[in-house]
């Protein structure tokens, strides 16, 4: 799946017990994932806010970027024709974390990117992510988190997405590769030494559409690399419906250029697409 456009950003967001600046709840909206939104407390009264987008709009993944939400933590996502109503879609608690990091060969840090950048505010590197069982489309959505049992002072959201998503009736063709982009620095010194400035890792993915069916999954494309450009949120999710490798692997990205569309045969397209995560 890749989600897009990122409609939370013109969103109202209301309820829940949310700190004020420089940590308001508005800046899950913000495009600097750094600038953080958090909770004044653990309570699910306080763990929560609703989105009214002013008009039914049609969702299909809901995420959130650079959290801080300790293991044991749940998710329940609602949606309805008035505020906080459940009447068109009523999701169950689930776990907020796909991955089980004792049998997956990570372990849960309070520090993800090392002590010298500022971990604290970047939070976890790994999304959390839900995809809906279908589109659901309606104005008024409500989305509540569990993590009372834990030890941790408040919740943390560094960006939300919230959108439809494009998933082609063709799957990308073997031979996705994985990347990693290291931001850190090294300056040589006069004298042969080194000084180096550690920085945030991005991981990138290339992939290729071998099959694109002419028509309305062309035009979603056309239309996604039109509006996004290479500086517009697109939510990578690979596996949607596998919890610990959606989570692993996915991530809040963006382009790294536009790639061309290419005929094939009749009413048959294809298309490679590169992705760089935005940190």
């Amino acid at each position: 799946m890749l989600g897009w456009p990122n409609l939370a950003d013109g969103a109202t967001l209301s309820g829940g017990t949310w700190a004020s600046a420089p940590f308001a709840r508005a800046n899950m909206q913000s495009s600097e994932t750094a600038l953080v939104a958090r909770t004044t407390g653990i309570t699910t009264a306080a763990t929560q806010f609703q989105v009214d987008f002013g008009a039914a709009v049609r969702l299909r993944l809901i995420g959130e970027i650079f959290h801080n939400a300790p293991e044991g933590t749940l998710r329940r996502i609602s949606a309805g024709t008035t505020a906080g109503a459940s009447d068109t879609y009523a999701g169950d608690w689930e776990d907020f974390h796909g991955i089980t990091y004792a049998e997956d060969g990570i372990e849960f840090q309070a520090e993800w990117w090392g002590a010298e950048l500022s971990a604290f505010n970047y939070g976890n590197p790994y999304i959390g992510v839900q995809p809906l069982p279908w589109d659901v489309t309606a104005r008024y959505w409500k989305v509540e988190y569990d993590l009372s049992a834990s030890a941790v002072s408040h919740l943390q959201i560094g960006r939300l997405f919230m959108g439809p998503v494009y998933q082609p009736e063709y799957n990308a063709v073997y031979g996705l590769v994985d990347g990693m982009v290291d931001n850190s620095q090294i300056q040589q010194l006069p004298n042969g030494g080194i000084v180096t400035y550690p920085g945030r890792v991005a991981r990138t993915v290339q992939f290729e559409f071998p099959l694109t069916n002419a028509g309305a999954e062309e035009y979603r494309i056309r239309e996604m690399m039109r509006r996004q450009k290479t500086t517009g949120d697109i939510l990578y999710v690979p596996y949607p419906y596998e919890p610990d490798k959606r989570q692993l692997k996915g991530f809040l990205g963006r382009m790294q250029e536009l790639s061309g569309m290419n005929s094939i045969g009749y009413m048959r397209r294809s298309i490679g697409l590169k992705l760089i995560e935005k940190v």
